[in-house]
């Protein structure tokens, strides 16, 4: 099994660079096959399947009349950079040991990044001693979680979730790391470079760039290309960087697809984190992505959000995108746009359309409220104001709920002459812990927008 590659990308690559990329990928595709995770096992699919459909993805974004403008330098390094752009969430325990022992800083780009991984980790941990209720809910799925000091020795669900959030936020880094010093194994035995050929150094490091740029501002990257390549900057080396940074973006955003997350997982797993939860929830809600539009720039999403949170998740993605697309298009013309050459590379497609975007259709398909409900107030002043009231005892939490259920039953039975229930359940939240939860649940009135004063 090796990674396919787009017969796009195929036809321009040759010689060295073809070599560049076959080394690449054999060297590489047994991480991806298979797609360990240690630290992100409740995330959607970062694996060998996509890979190739970011690859795709990317090949199918440029615009056909673009493709006779780029050579096979430029292809090789996107489809590195596409390799690398998420290799560092495959990073076992050994090779996080590597990576906070000082020997792997040799590979720090200074330009971005002035602490070693010793002081990132450090500043990390005094920041997750002060995560408030919501990151810990979202990284843990417990807003009682103690943070206290890991033990990569001896890892434990906690420990990883931990490691796991410092990864992800510096994930982009290491795409660049790893480009220039090699996927991170064992102490003391040999990292796995990217390549086994000899090729120009600064090639590898456009590589590491363009996977390092998908997670952090364009522009912050070309200030980086202006102060190392000067006027060259906009080609160094015959590499349209700019361009590739641009297409890996897009082409990355746009694996948004229900393939990503199995819908038999996600109905039979229980997640920790309400965010990965919702990430799965996000991917499965997505049922069609269309290219065939009016607009032949224009992409067109089906989607069907079972309930608000992830309507608004999804709002919030087709926005992002949008986003995305803006910036890219002004970005390519600040670049590009007045050379009579590099101004001929485009990308397919400016804008992204949405069921989402007509309210007044889309409500008449769902039955909640597809808006941003929500109480403006501090999570630590609402503990201010519940434990003087209640104390610290959980029945009076369960009291309450109660008897809004049964509020809720009895208007019920008085507007509308018709009985309602209550429901409770009981059920184990680990199997290998003695925790539960307790669910409430009522067929009461309900509440309309009217109820909760909404305009």
């Amino acid at each position: 099994m090796t990674i396919k590659l787009p017969q796009k990308f195929n036809d321009i690559l040759k010689d060295e660079y073809r070599a560049l990329v076959d080394s690449t990928i054999s060297r590489y595709k047994d991480i991806f096959i298979n797609n360990k995770l240690d630290f992100f096992k409740d995330y959607t699919d970062h694996g060998f399947e996509h890979i190739e459909e970011v690859l795709e993805a990317a090949a199918n974004i440029i615009d056909d009349n673009s493709f006779k403008y780029l050579n096979e330098k430029d292809i090789s390094i996107l489809v590195i950079s596409i390799l690398l752009h998420d290799v560092g969430m495959h990073i076992s325990t050994e090779g996080l040991k590597k990576i906070l022992d000082s020997d792997y800083d040799k590979w720090r780009v200074n330009e971005f990044d002035d602490k070693s991984w010793a002081d990132e980790w450090v500043n990390y941990f005094q920041e997750a001693k002060r995560f408030n209720d919501e990151q810990l809910i979202n990284i843990f799925g417990n807003a009682n979680q103690n943070i206290t000091d890991p033990n990569l020795d001896s890892l434990d669900d906690y420990d990883r979730k931990l490691y796991g959030e410092f990864l992800r936020r510096f994930h982009h880094r290491l795409a660049h790391e790893i480009a220039l010093g090699g996927f991170p194994t064992q102490i003391g035995n040999e990292n796995i470079n990217i390549h086994s050929i000899d090729i120009e150094h600064d090639l590898i490091d456009l590589a590491g760039l363009v996977a390092r740029s998908h997670g952090m501002p364009i522009r912050k990257a070309i200030d980086y290309l202006e102060k190392k390549f000067q006027e060259a900057w906009r080609a160094p080396y015959n590499v349209k960087v700019v361009f590739l940074m641009v297409v890996l973006r897009i082409a990355d955003y746009l694996q948004i697809h229900s393939e990503r997350a199995s819908k038999v997982i996600l109905k039979s797993k229980r997640f920790e984190s309400p965010r990965s939860k919702q990430e799965w929830e996000k991917h499965n809600a997505v049922k069609d992505i269309n290219i065939k539009t009016a607009d032949p720039e224009r992409i067109f999403v089906l989607a069907k959000p079972e309930n608000s949170v992830i309507y608004l998740e999804l709002k919030k993605l087709f926005q992002d995108i949008q986003s995305e697309f803006d910036i890219s298009w002004a970005v390519l013309g600040e670049a590009y746009g007045k050379d009579d050459e590099l101004k001929n590379l485009k990308i397919k497609y400016r804008r992204i359309r949405s069921v989402l975007d007509d309210n007044s259709e889309f409500d008449k398909t769902i039955s909640y409220i597809p808006e941003r409900v929500f109480f403006n107030a501090d999570p630590a002043l609402l503990k201010l104001l519940i434990g003087p009231l209640y104390g610290e005892d959980p029945k009076y939490g369960i009291r309450e709920l109660l008897q809004n259920s049964i509020d809720a039953i009895k208007e019920r039975e008085f507007l509308n002459h018709s009985q309602g229930k209550v429901t409770i359940t009981l059920q184990a939240i680990k199997k290998d812990k003695p925790r539960f939860e307790i669910i409430i649940s009522d067929s009461g009135i309900g509440m309309s927008k009217d109820t909760v004063g909404f305009p």
